[in-house]
């Protein structure tokens, strides 16, 4: 049997599958960063192969906390083999065969081919900072996005579209999306004028105001107000989404501010993909820290 037709059958008659799978894509202007991380399950030992684009020259890989040494060879990663055992697998490589220029616009376009099947896999495009998705007149929001995504969020720098699938093998996503750097100067000017135009408005208003004792008033009711808890725990998470939100404040009313992930599950009432995209977003931002306890993680709020 031909080594191709092997790693084609591979996903079908493995003894391994992958609990839940999530592959990052963070874009610049010329690159992107893919990070897959698999939770396989394993039971028994399973050669462990992963497609790669054409251009990947080299890659970064660990199992279980341990750098694992991947060969490659005809757009794929020899990276061993697993045993009969739970793992966390991660591999990262960076790529720009993904990315294409369409005029003023730039294609990204991703195909995935995991290892093997996969019962939830969550793909996450991070856009570069100024860089948005293009509306036109007469088409749908997610025209330019491919498939329809789960979610399209922010995280007050940058655009986060998040495709998720469920029991799959091969993953497939595509966005056109476009930069505003080019086109800055206008709003610079725009933005220049509408502070010199408001800064005269604010120094005049000033100077001519005439202070009266209601403004007097509530200047002393405002020493005397308490801040409310809310406002206690805005700051802890600068710029989250309203998910992320409610995963800082069930950590912040827990004991010594850290919960177990399954209990943040049940409390949540969120799937385990998109729980641990948020962990993982929230991880990376320095807002909260995760410890692995056997088959689960405790997770706590930074301080």
């Amino acid at each position: 049997m031909k080594w191709w037709l092997f790693l084609f059958l591979l996903p079908l008659v493995s003894g391994a599958a992958i609990d839940t799978a999530i592959t990052t894509a963070a874009l610049d202007e010329q690159s992107a960063q893919i990070t897959s991380q698999y939770v396989i399950v394993s039971e028994g030992v399973e050669p462990l192969v992963v497609q790669l684009p054409s251009d990947v020259q080299h890659v970064t890989a660990d199992m279980d906390g341990t750098t694992r040494e991947c060969k490659l060879e005809n757009n794929t990663a020899l990276c061993g083999s697993t045993k009969a055992d739970k793992h966390v697998f991660t591999i990262s490589y960076t790529t720009r065969s993904a990315l294409a220029a369409l005029e003023e616009r730039t294609l990204f376009r991703f195909n995935e081919r995991l290892p093997f099947k996969t019962s939830e896999h969550t793909f996450i495009l991070k856009l570069p900072v100024g860089t948005i998705i293009p509306k036109e007149e007469g088409k749908d929001a997610d025209f330019f996005l491919t498939p329809k995504p789960s979610e399209v969020l922010s995280d007050g720098q940058r655009i986060i579209i998040t495709w998720n699938t469920l029991d799959t093998t091969d993953i497939a996503v595509s966005a056109v999306v476009l930069s505003l750097q080019q086109n800055n100067v206008p709003v610079i000017i725009a933005v220049l004028v509408a502070a010199i135009v408001g800064g005269g408005a604010t120094w005049y208003w000033l100077k001519h105001r005439k202070p009266t004792p209601k403004l007097i008033k509530r200047k002393a009711n405002a020493k005397v107000k308490q801040p409310d808890t809310l406002s206690t725990v805005q700051p802890l998470v600068p710029q989250f989404v309203e998910h992320e939100q409610k995963v800082v404040q069930l950590l912040t009313k827990a004991p010594n501010q850290e919960i177990w992930q399954k209990q943040l599950l049940s409390e949540t009432q969120f799937s385990k993909a998109k729980l641990s995209r948020i962990i993982r977003n929230l991880e990376e931002r320095g807002v909260i820290t995760k410890t692995i306890y056997g088959n689960t993680n405790k997770i706590g709020l930074k301080k």
